[in-house]
C-alpha cells in the first residue's frame, strides 16, 4: 500500500515538474514575442489579463463539469487538449500567418480554462489517492519541485528560444503535456480507503441523481458559503489580491529602489526561489494538523511586515532577506490553503468549491496590478510596498481576531482518522 502511495505521489510530482518547466519557457517566449511585434506594454499585459479573466469567468462552470467525471479522467483530458491546441498554435507560428496575435490570445484563453480544470482535478485526485496526513507533504513537494522547474526554465529560456525558435518551444510545451498524460495513466486509483470513507465534514446533502448544471453550481456555492473557515480564508485572499503587486514591478524595485541591475535582479529572484523551495519541502513540518488557521494568519503577518521593511531600506542584501521571508511565507500560506481545501471540503463538492475559490481569489488581481503600476509610475515603488504591506497587515490582524479561522484545527487519533473541530460562530 505504501509503495502505491509513493508511486502515485511521484507520478503527480513528476508530471507537475514537466509542465512547470515547459510553461515557464513557453510563457517567457510568448511574452517576448508579443512585446517584440507590438512594442506595447498593454498588449503584453493583455496576455496575463486574459488568463486571469478566463479563470474568474469560467472557473465556477469548470467546477461543476469536473465533478461529473472522475478526476483522473479530467486531468488526462485537460492535458491532452492543451497539447493538441499547442500543436495547432505551433503550426500557425511556423506558417507565419497574419494576425497571429489574435490566435495567441485565443490559445491563452483555452489554455487557462483547461489548466484550471487540471488543477481542480488534481486537487480532487490528491484527496482520493493520498492519505490525509500526507497531503501537506505532497502539496509541498509539488510546489517546491515545480519552483525548481521554474528556475531552470527561466535560466534556459533564452538558449532554447535561440535553438528551436517559437514554433519549437510551443511543440516542446505540447510534448510535455503529452508525457504528463502518460504519467497520469499509471496512477492507481482505488475506492477511497483513505479519505472518502472517513469524511471530515458532516454530509450536508444526501446523494442525489445529477441535477441541472445551474442547480449543481448553486449547490456548490451554498456548500462553499456554509463552510465558514474555508469561505473566510478565500475572501481574505481575494481582499489581499485587490492590491496585488505583480512580478513585473520587481524589476522596478531592483532598478529604482535598490539602484541595482540585471545581476542583482537574478540574485533577488534566485534567493526568493531558494526560500520557496526550502519552505515547500518542509511544509508538512510547519503546517501539521494543529492550527492551520494560525499558520495562515502568521504568514500574512510575515508578508506584511517584510513588505514594509523592504520599503524602508535601500540596502539590496537586506531587501533580499525580506523578499526571502515574503516568498517563504506566501508559499506556506498557499500550501496551507490548498491542503485545507482538499481536507475540509467533502469530495462531492470539492471541484466546485476549489474552482470557486480560484475564481474569487483572482477576481480583483488585475485591478491591483494596474493600481500599483500607476503608483509606481507617478510616485515611487516604495509607496507601493508601504500601501500593500499595511493592507496585508490589516487582514493578518483580522485573521488572528476571527474565531472561525483562529480555532480551525485538526486532530489525529491512533487510526489516523482526521476530524475537524467545529469553530465557534
Amino acid at each position: 500500500m505504501m509503495d502505491t502511495i509513493k508511486k502515485n505521489g511521484l507520478l503527480l510530482v513528476s508530471s507537475n515538474i514537466l509542465n512547470r518547466f515547459a510553461e515557464t519557457i513557453f510563457y517567457l517566449s510568448i511574452i517576448w514575442y508579443i512585446y517584440d511585434i507590438t512594442k506595447s506594454s498593454i498588449a503584453t499585459a493583455f496576455y496575463s489579463i486574459i488568463a486571469i479573466a478566463s479563470n474568474v469567468i469560467i472557473g465556477p462552470i469548470i467546477g461543476v463539469f469536473s465533478e461529473r467525471k472522475k478526476p483522473k479522467a479530467i486531468l488526462s483530458y485537460s492535458f491532452a487538449i492543451i497539447s493538441i491546441i499547442g500543436v495547432i498554435l505551433s503550426i500557425l507560428f511556423y506558417l507565419e500567418i497574419s494576425y497571429l496575435i489574435i490566435f495567441i490570445y485565443l490559445f491563452t484563453m483555452l489554455h487557462a480554462i483547461f489548466l484550471m480544470a487540471s488543477n481542480v482535478s488534481r486537487g480532487r485526485l490528491i484527496g482520493e489517492i493520498i492519505p490525509q496526513q500526507n497531503i501537506p507533504k505532497i502539496s509541498g513537494y509539488i510546489t517546491s519541485f515545480g519552483s525548481i522547474a521554474d528556475m531552470v526554465g527561466n535560466a534556459l529560456a533564452g538558449f532554447v528560444l535561440i535553438t528551436v525558435g517559437y514554433a519549437g518551444i510551443i511543440l516542446m510545451h505540447s510534448g510535455s503535456y503529452l508525457l504528463s498524460v502518460i504519467l497520469i495513466f499509471f496512477i492507481l486509483v482505488k475506492s477511497s480507503e483513505y479519505n472518502l470513507d472517513k469524511p471530515l465534514v458532516k454530509q450536508r446533502l444526501e446523494d442525489k441523481p445529477k441535477n441541472s448544471f445551474l442547480k449543481e453550481l448553486l449547490e456548490g456555492l451554498k456548500e462553499f458559503r456554509s463552510n465558514k473557515p474555508v469561505f473566510k480564508l478565500i475572501i481574505i485572499g481575494s481582499m489581499v489580491n485587490i492590491l496585488s503587486i505583480g512580478s513585473a514591478l520587481i524589476v522596478v524595485l531592483i532598478y529604482e529602489h535598490f539602484n541595482a541591475g540585471p545581476r542583482e535582479y537574478g540574485l533577488f529572484h534566485a534567493a526568493g526561489t531558494f526560500s520557496l523551495i526550502v519552505v515547500g519541502l518542509l511544509a508538512s513540518k510547519f503546517i501539521g494538523f494543529k492550527r492551520p488557521g494560525i499558520i495562515f494568519s502568521t504568514c500574512l503577518l510575515i508578508v506584511g511586515l517584510s513588505m514594509l521593511l523592504i520599503s524602508f531600506t535601500t540596502n539590496f542584501w537586506l531587501g533580499t532577506l525580506w523578499f526571502m521571508l515574503i516568498a517563504g511565507a506566501e508559499v506556506l500560506m498557499l500550501i496551507s490553503i490548498n491542503s485545507m481545501l482538499i481536507i475540509l471540503v467533502q469530495e462531492a463538492f470539492r471541484a466546485r468549491v476549489m474552482s470557486l475559490a480560484m475564481s474569487i481569489s483572482n477576481l480583483f488581481m488585475p485591478v491591483g496590478i494596474l493600481f500599483n503600476s500607476i503608483v509606481a509610475e507617478y510616485f515611487a515603488i516604495k509607496y507601493v510596498y508601504i500601501i500593500v504591506g499595511s493592507w496585508v497587515l490589516f487582514w493578518a490582524l483580522f485573521s488572528f481576531l476571527n474565531k472561525d479561522i483562529r480555532n480551525l484545527s485538526f486532530h489525529t487519533d491512533s487510526n489516523e482518522v482526521l476530524e475537524v473541530e467545529s469553530p465557534s460562530i
